[in-house]
């Protein structure tokens, strides 16, 4: 009997260790560094403190299987989507040649998000001129077949010559394009555009219209654009309670510049009434972010400021780095 209970015992520490070895093997497959990625990170039935526990690493695992399968199969749009989690690294391990490997699948079937993914990579990758050749080429197709990302990327290649010659009118023309299709991007380089006047006249007040069309469609370089349009009078009669709405909007996009500037206007009562607490949020978020010249106004706003009210913002402060703020830039 004791022989007997000695067998069960041995055979359940192998069953624990097989588990174990299992669970290892599975985590070698799937990348979960960034736990966040996955939107796991304060999710605590994952594991301990946000950790992926087994139970999700399998249903990773599973996704991942599945979508192979699909992808397998000719499905386009699962191509497309192993293609990314390749190359971000997420749901399977990052693997750029992979990434191309399926995203090419999903080109040669004429899916234009994966031919623009592909001139992404290989512009971004690439360190030869043939590479941002073969870019220009896969931004060419998405372009031409109408995809607003793949004109503005396009674009940007025509207007830094990038495996192309420099041209300025064909960047504007393709931005143009992607613009009338409610690109934010694409908006904000028009804007660009009519500011520094190439590829067309010179136009403050154009420029700003775009700067604002393409803020409201939540682009924090434009808005930071406009508001400085507003503060400095470019274009426009100088607006000092427009800026702040720019700033505003830029700011909470997570433009350090427009920080600055807007707790600056807040200490300054520009466009607004004195606020210095106002003044010390937002000049603390952009000391965070490593602004040099709002560490020094923070350095001299915090004495004038009673504990109560350093208190008060600090709680703000904690609640904007922690929102959850579409940060809209390129």
């Amino acid at each position: 009997m004791n022989k007997l209970k000695t067998r069960y015992r041995v055979a359940a520490m192998a069953i624990v260790y097989l588990m174990i070895i299992v669970g290892l093997a599975v985590s070698a497959i799937i990348t979960t560094s960034d736990a966040s990625a996955h939107g796991v990170a304060k999710d605590k039935s994952y594991g301990v403190n946000g950790v992926e526990g087994p139970a999700h690493l399998m249903n990773l695992l599973k996704i991942a299987q599945d979508l192979e399968k699909k992808a397998l199969s000719g499905d386009v749009e699962a191509q497309y989507k192993l293609g990314l989690h390749y190359y971000n690294g997420m749901i399977v391990g990052k693997d750029v040649g992979k990434a191309i490997g399926w995203l090419d699948l999903a080109h040669k079937q004429g899916y234009l998000k994966a031919s623009d993914k592909l001139g992404i990579i290989y512009d971004r990758y690439g360190n030869t001129n043939q590479a941002r050749i073969t870019a220009l080429r896969f931004f060419t197709v998405a372009a031409n077949g109408g995809l607003a990302e793949g004109q503005v990327n396009l674009g940007v290649m025509y207007y830094t010559g990038r495996g192309t010659d420099r041209n300025y009118d064909k960047a504007l023309d393709l931005y143009i394009k992607a613009a009338k299709q409610n690109s934010h991007r694409a908006q904000y380089y028009v804007g660009i555009m009519y500011e520094l006047g190439r590829g067309i006249g010179q136009d403050y007040t154009k420029a700003l219209q775009w700067y604002e069309a393409s803020a409201d469609n939540g682009n924090a370089f434009a808005a930071y654009n406009a508001g400085l349009s507003h503060e400095k009078g470019r274009g426009v009669p100088v607006a000092k309670k427009k800026a702040i709405k720019y700033f505003t909007m830029a700011s909470k996009g997570g433009s350090a510049q427009a920080q600055f500037r807007l707790g600056s206007m807040y200490f300054l009562g520009q466009g607004t009434e004195r606020n210095l607490e106002d003044a010390l949020l937002w000049l603390t978020v952009a000391k965070l972010q490593g602004h040099k010249n709002a560490a020094d106004a923070v350095k001299h706003i915090r004495p004038k400021m009673t504990v109560a009210q350093i208190t008060s913002v600090n709680k703000r402060i904690d609640k904007v780095q922690d929102a959850k703020i579409s940060r809209t830039w390129f």
